[in-house]
């Protein structure tokens, strides 16, 4: 126990250092993340912590790609890229409900339910979409998923090829990573990731064209929404 306190205590650090010297957090984000870390190692375990990790290392990636034209068009996250607290908490948050009833379930229920799998599909969907709209940036042709008219880039709601094949990568990257990390290797499974990604990145886009534009939610409660409804619909899914 000692030494997993010890290696998990090592890991959330050099992240935390990491985010502030890459700039792909600011310093309110980076302790949000730093304080999910613990959560999520100590009532999940190291995997969890592991898939919150390469979706934060990937998702930075994605964000500082063609980041100059991003700030000519005042597109990007902060001044340059940075993610907040707020986005940090609305990206995290399906997972960590789901973190504390995995931790009931073992603890307490003790059922075979495959709360992991859920966990990877609630960031597979933010992954999904981060992927969608900083990806998907470099396609002009955007239409919008409600009406299917062309609008400019940027707009919630917008759609385009390049968007929907990155979403599709980005939740792809999540089911690679969860695979590695369950030895499962079931293609079945991560089609179904990818699958739920994706699902999630649309639904997001509705939400946002829907009622983001409208000013009737924020995009952080659009994010947290799509995660929650796609993770809720894949839970069904696994009862079923």
């Amino acid at each position: 126990m000692y030494f997993y306190l010890a290696t998990l205590s090592i890991t959330l650090a050099l992240f935390f250092l990491l985010a502030l010297y890459f700039r792909f957090l600011d310093i309110y984000g980076s302790i949000g993340a730093l304080l999910i870390g613990f959560y999520v190692g100590i009532l999940g375990g190291f995997p969890w912590l592991i898939i919150m990790l390469v979706f934060a290392v990937t998702s930075y990636l994605a964000t500082i790609a063609w980041i100059r034209a991003k700030k000519d068009r005042n597109l990007q996250e902060g001044k340059n890229g940075e993610r907040r607290f707020s986005n940090v908490i609305s990206a995290g948050l399906t997972g960590l409900i789901l973190v504390f009833f995995n931790a009931l379930n073992t603890y307490f229920f003790k059922s075979d339910f495959n709360f992991f799998l859920l966990f990877a599909i609630s960031f597979a969907v933010i992954e999904a979409d981060t992927f969608a709209s900083e990806i998907g940036f470099v396609d002009q042709k955007v239409y919008m998923i409600t009406t299917g008219k062309r609008v400019e880039r940027g707009i919630n709601g917008g759609i385009s090829i390049t968007g929907t094949v990155a979403s599709l990568s980005g939740a792809l990257i999540i089911a690679a990573s969860y695979s590695i990390l369950t030895w499962s290797f079931s293609p079945v499974v991560d089609v179904g990731i990818v699958l739920m990604g994706g699902l999630g990145s649309v639904i997001d886009s509705f939400l946002g064209a829907v009622f983001e534009n409208r000013n009737r939610m924020t995009k952080y409660q659009v994010n947290f929404s799509a995660s929650f409804i796609t993770v809720v619909i894949a839970a069904v899914i696994l009862l079923i």
